[in-house]
């Protein structure tokens, strides 16, 4: 478990810009685990092979937000430096990365 991390993946949304930062205000999420060597192409395809299965489900909009910033991941150094700055020393190594899903056509 030491060389995983949890993901909510957020999508069918959109993400907001508010007085208390970035926020994803999405319909669905869904939480996933990863190895922390993971390529940002076999991220992207467990995430959109787990969106197909999930897409009728719905999950309730947080009412109360936690504050983020915005951070476009374009490729592999991205998601190693997401994963060293979350799961980094110190870091709550149970705590999950908070990712956006874009649906390619939607």
């Amino acid at each position: 478990m030491d060389n995983q991390f949890f993901a909510c993946v957020y999508f069918d949304g959109i993400i907001l810009t508010t007085t208390v930062g970035c926020i994803f205000e999405c319909r669905q999420q869904i939480t996933m685990r990863f190895n922390k060597n993971v390529s940002l192409d076999d991220m992207k395809g467990r995430i959109n092979a787990k969106i197909i299965r999930h897409c009728g489900r719905k999950y309730p909009v947080s009412t109360d937000p936690i504050k983020f910033t915005e951070m476009e991941l374009v490729d592999d150094k991205d998601v190693e430096t997401m994963i060293t700055l979350s799961c980094g020393n110190g870091s709550d190594k149970n705590a999950s990365i908070h990712l956006f899903a874009e649906l390619a056509g939607a």
